[in-house]
């Protein structure tokens, strides 16, 4: 069995040479296992488990509708539909529904 593999030059994305692959070579390639767990004298040592209220994200404040709504409010005064949409009940429309 042999398998066929393109090197390919990433920059340019253009295939140059072709590698061929046999059963031989595959079998060939090494595989370790996972090392064991590391030990501090006679413990384990753990990793400390992922906490948000610990991490670099505990300053996020996550959006709420107050906020996106003043994103909203300042994005929809700095468009161009009022030149597009000549009808203020049209454009309280497309307000509406974006």
């Amino acid at each position: 069995m042999e398998v066929d593999i393109p090197q390919t030059n990433v920059i340019e994305n253009i295939i140059q040479t072709k590698k061929v692959y046999s059963k031989q070579n595959i079998d060939d390639f090494l595989a370790r296992p996972r090392p064991s767990p590391k030990m501090l004298g006679n413990k384990f040592k753990h990793k400390t488990v992922w906490d948000f209220h610990l991490s670099i994200f505990r300053d996020y404040k996550p959006d709420n509708k107050a906020l996106l709504l003043k994103c909203f409010d300042f994005d929809w005064e700095n468009n161009k539909l009022e030149t597009l949409i000549k009808k203020q009940a049209d454009r309280e429309q497309v307000r509406s529904i974006l």
